[in-house]
Formats: C-alpha cells, sequence, structure tokens
C-alpha cells in the first residue's frame, strides 16, 4: 500500500507509481490530489481518486498490509507456536 506519510511531503511534483502491484486506497492530500492517474497505471489492486474505481466503505486495511502483519505480530498464540516450533527442532 502506499504510505499515508507521503502526504506530508509538500515538495512531491510527481511520483511514478505504476507496475508496482501496490494494494488499497491512494492518500489524499497535498500534492496527491493533484497526480494523474497514469502514475499508478499497473496497480490493479488500487483504488479511490485520481482513478474512477471505488475503494470498498470498510477502514480496515488489505490483507498483507503492515497494519494486518502488526496484528499477526501481537497476537500472543504466534508466540507459543514459535516456541514449540524451536523446541521441536
Amino acid at each position: 500500500s502506499i504510505p499515508e506519510e507521503l502526504t506530508h511531503d509538500t515538495f512531491l511534483s510527481t511520483l511514478d507509481l505504476s507496475y508496482n502491484n501496490l494494494q488499497g486506497r491512494i492518500p489524499q492530500g497535498n500534492q496527491f490530489g493533484t497526480f494523474n492517474a497514469t502514475l499508478f497505471d499497473g496497480n490493479p489492486g488500487l483504488c479511490g481518486p485520481p482513478l474512477p474505481i471505488s475503494c470498498p466503505s470498510t477502514n480496515r486495511g488489505p490483507q498483507g498490509s503492515i497494519n494486518h502483519v502488526k496484528e499477526i505480530a501481537r497476537d500472543p498464540h504466534w508466540e507459543y507456536l514459535a516456541a514449540g516450533i524451536g523446541y521441536a527442532m
């Protein structure tokens, strides 16, 4: 996904993210609102302006996003599983 923090930069005149297999909502703000849709070509998982593809109305990020990985890392069951695998070896 495209980090929301990139919208905080005011010095970007262009940012070509085409063909990077990105997913999720395109952040809005500052220069991101002026970017042409062609800068996002080749990323079928992206949605939101300037693309004509609407995003789902959920607040959750796409599976495999950094937030999803952080949620898994906080799950205490993973610690037990890792400890069990380490003990078995």
